[in-house]
């Protein structure tokens, strides 16, 4: 299936908002803003192939296909080094309020061993679903919590696997799996719950 037809097929999915291509300044906005996120730095090249742009309550995010080309090591021959190249889909939005630097990524075994001696992740007690799955840190606590409100959070303790990285107002949603159509669909309804006119 050619990236071109993955991206039409997604817009006759959308029947609760508007689904057309990304117009070329938003492209270049989503480009040079993409090489901002660490999540994105971390590869050894990134290249954006083929955008979207989904509108509602006229508030617009994106979604993105990206190919990735990233190295690693073989574990039993460190010095045998492959270069592999991915394909992974995206979702970007500006939103409506200043979040700062915020991390929130599936939590660990880790992660709760450590929070027994270094309380860093930021728990909801009011979304437990939520902090149950998600490791969150914020670069300004007091920020986050004030302009994080309860729908934010739901949307994403809908999943089990996304990484979101937040810059002031720019949000990033990924999954560090090659593309699927179950992973677009589930970015694109989470960042559309989340960029629906509130945040």
């Amino acid at each position: 299936m050619s990236h071109h037809t993955k991206m039409q097929l997604f817009k006759s999915d959308f029947l609760n908002c508007e689904a057309q291509n990304t117009s070329p300044s938003e492209e270049e906005f989503i480009r040079k803003s993409l090489s901002d996120f660490e999540a994105i730095k971390r590869y050894d090249m990134v290249v954006m192939d083929q955008s979207l742009t989904l509108t509602r309550n006229q508030n617009k995010s994106y979604l993105a296909l990206i190919n990735i080309t990233f190295t690693y090591k073989g574990a039993k021959s460190p010095q045998a080094i492959r270069t592999e190249v991915e394909q992974e889909i995206v979702g970007f939005a500006r939103l409506k309020k200043n979040y700062g630097k915020v991390l929130i990524r599936p939590e660990t075994i880790e992660d709760k061993i450590v929070e027994l001696f270094d309380h860093t992740d930021i728990d909801f007690s009011e979304e437990p679903d939520f902090s149950k799955k998600y490791y969150v840190f914020a670069s300004d606590e007091v920020c986050f919590r004030k302009n994080v409100t309860p729908s934010f959070l739901q949307a994403i303790a809908k999943q089990k696997f996304f990484e979101i990285e937040i810059l002031g107002e720019l949000l990033l949603i990924k999954v560090s799996q090659v593309y699927t159509p179950e992973i677009g669909k589930a970015i694109s309804e989470c960042i559309l719950q989340i960029n629906n006119g509130f945040h």
